[in-house]
């Protein structure tokens, strides 16, 4: 009998949000409620409503309202589902009406942050929040929780909006995530997320039917804020009844694409001192069509990421035996490798940052050989001298060759490291050796053969104190012989 009305339910939201989708999209159409082009949906030449949101909105809210009127109708009170509306319902509603304004008055960033923590905010006072117990029993407080609690409503409410960039994809991923939402409230014998996941579920595949490709009508802030929202707020619900790590790891793991995805974004943004809230075409789905895929096809091996992460969230219901650390590896190795395959920039510097820590000990030897030799030029007495503490140094470094051009002289001093390929091309750096009194005593070349192994050392340590070291080593050692014949000179005298 229950899986008969999960069934009605979803059947019920998904015609409602199909004809509201198909009314909103005609009668902007009509009316000319459009927009210009959006650069993320850069498929398409013409103008395509952004009013999507409302269509489910509508058919989620009105079947939902049908719902509750059917349980009073035959005097049964639907205290499960009536209780979690008047939480959740009111800043469900705002962050639909401000995704609306958004969608045709384009609302400031800050002003959409604000009203989303203050959505959040809302949702923390009626007792929808990060347990202070969900991990492993510990409490962490009440501040800790209501920080937790704001970053994960604002931090998913934003996910779906910044994967929204293909057309279907952001509604194709949430319709996964609330189809394993769903699936989890019925194993754990949770109705209210059933009844609450089911429908959102309905709603959204009714509008999928206009948005995949080519959609007829966008998503828009409307629709990606909202089902978001509702993520969010139908997993602290959950969170409530299972204070443990897996009620949070859940929605996590079904949400993954969008998570890893504004994560990525993020992460990216920062690293290239650019605005972390800033548009760009650096998406995952973006990367897929660089790489040669069509539209259609990025957005098929996306939403088998989505059902994927879905399919994962589920094993986390029996979270013995490490499953939870077991599918987060998973899930995590998977990430790592697929952002290789993307050609990201900065995990590119990431790995080359890993890299240079791992090789740290090395470049601490490297760099100790350059101060050494500096600490030690100023007591050389000869050429000789001077060229034993190069030679000494360059042998522990990554340079393969140096050539030391004394001015005024025809002489060519050098060294080359033994296993050197004669063949391989080489860069070169060179240094003026220039006195502090600014006198030139010649050029020291180094060379480096072309390679992909990285150069560990710190340049900076040859072009500070080491070349005006050897400068004035060099100055030295030239005016000795001039001052000894010049005192041979006048003792003959």
């Amino acid at each position: 009998m229950i899986g008969i009305a999960y069934f009605a339910f979803f059947a019920t939201a998904f015609v409602l949000s199909m004809m509201a989708t198909r009314y909103v999209r005609d009668t902007a159409l009509r009316h000319n409620w459009v927009r210009e082009r959006d650069s993320r949906h850069h498929t398409h030449t013409g103008p395509v409503p952004r009013l999507g949101g409302v269509g489910i909105f509508v058919g989620f809210g009105l079947s939902l309202a049908m719902l509750v009127g059917g349980y009073h109708f035959i005097h049964h009170n639907p205290v499960y589902i009536t209780g979690l509306l008047q939480k959740f319902g009111p800043p469900a509603l705002i962050i639909f009406l401000l995704g609306l304004a958004d969608d045709v008055l384009d609302v400031r960033a800050w002003i959409k942050f604000g009203v989303q923590i203050a959505a959040a905010l809302v949702m923390f006072f009626e007792g929808m929040r990060v347990n202070p117990h969900v991990f492993g029993g510990h409490q962490f407080g009440e501040a800790a929780s209501l920080v937790l609690t704001v970053l994960w409503v604002v931090g998913i409410t934003n996910a779906f909006n910044l994967i929204d960039g293909l057309d279907g994809l952001a509604a194709g991923s949430a319709l996964f995530s609330t189809m394993a939402v769903f699936i989890v409230g019925v194993i754990a014998g949770d109705r209210t997320m059933a009844i609450i996941t089911v429908g959102l579920t309905g709603a959204i595949f009714g509008f999928l039917r206009f948005n995949f490709i080519p959609a007829t009508i966008f998503l828009g802030d409307s629709g990606s804020l909202f089902i978001g929202f509702m993520l969010s707020a139908i997993s602290l619900g959950g969170s409530q009844k299972s204070p443990t790590l897996v009620a949070v790891t859940i929605p996590v793991v079904a949400c993954g694409l969008p998570i890893i995805d504004t994560a990525i974004a993020v992460a990216r943004r920062f690293l290239s001192g650019k605005p972390i809230f800033g548009a760009d075409k650096e998406h995952i789905h973006h990367k897929l069509m660089k790489r040669g895929l069509t539209q259609r096809q990025a957005v098929i091996v996306l939403y088998g990421i989505s059902a994927l992460c879905g399919f994962m969230s589920l094993f986390l219901l029996y979270p013995g035996a490490g499953t939870t650390g077991i599918v987060l590896a998973i899930l995590g190795i998977g990430a790592w490798l697929g952002l290789q395959q993307l050609d990201y920039r900065e995990v590119t510097e990431l790995k080359r940052l890993a890299r240079r820590t791992i090789d740290q000990r090395r470049i601490i030897t490297n760099n100790l050989a350059v101060q050494f030799a500096t600490e030690h030029l100023p007591s050389a007495t000869g050429i000789e001298d001077v060229m034993k503490l190069l030679r000494d140094m360059f042998a522990t470094n990554d340079f393969d060759a140096f050539r030391l051009d004394l001015a005024g002289q025809k002489n060519v001093l050098s060294w080359e490291k033994s296993d050197t390929e004669k063949s391989m091309a080489r860069w070169s750096m060179v240094l003026d050796l220039r006195s502090p009194e600014g006198m030139e005593h010649g050029t020291l070349t180094i060379y480096r053969a072309y390679m992909q192994r990285p150069l560990l050392i710190d340049v900076n340590l040859l072009t500070a104190d080491f070349h005006r070291a050897l400068a004035s080593a060099l100055a030295r050692i030239g005016e000795e012989p001039k001052a000894a014949a010049a005192v041979a000179a006048s003792s003959a005298v």
